[in-house]
């Protein structure tokens, strides 16, 4: 009885088509960024960021406000030292600032200057590290 049921109903679907509808089959990306709904944005990086297993470990601790002021004074010194080089280097010195050889300590960094032949030599060394930098600026001669 039940096999009778049953095909009646599939030789009905086939002899009239007309009770059966369909449409096109439409295909659209889901992911912005290949040009689907950008609405889908914020939901599909909330679903990543959900599923993320690997947690970064980041603490930022902001500088103390006297941290801040030493590395800013330091700069300024630094900044100083290096626009009196180069008016030194090119020949713009005025009475006083020209640069005494020697060692200045600042902060962690340790620059002695000395006169060579051709310019200015500076060494600056990270004493912390050890690292050392020597750099040469030429002096211009009118």
């Amino acid at each position: 009885m039940k096999s009778k049921k049953w095909f009646l109903i599939l030789i009905s679907l086939f002899l009239f088509p007309s009770l059966c509808y369909s449409s096109e089959l439409m295909f659209e990306f889901t992911n912005p960024s290949f040009g689907g709904n950008p609405l889908y944005g914020t939901f599909l990086l909330e679903q990543a960021k959900m599923q993320n297993k690997f947690k970064e470990d980041y603490k930022f601790e902001s500088p103390s406000l006297l941290e801040e002021f030493e590395n800013v004074l330091q700069s300024q010194i630094i900044y100083n030292l290096a626009s009196r080089i180069v008016a030194q280097a090119f020949g713009d010195t005025q009475q006083g600032s020209q640069i005494q050889p020697g060692t200045y300590l600042m902060g962690k960094f340790q620059i002695t200057i000395s006169y060579v032949s051709n310019g200015i030599q500076l060494t600056v060394t990270d004493i912390s590290t050890g690292q050392t930098t020597q750099l040469i600026v030429p002096q211009f001669i009118p």
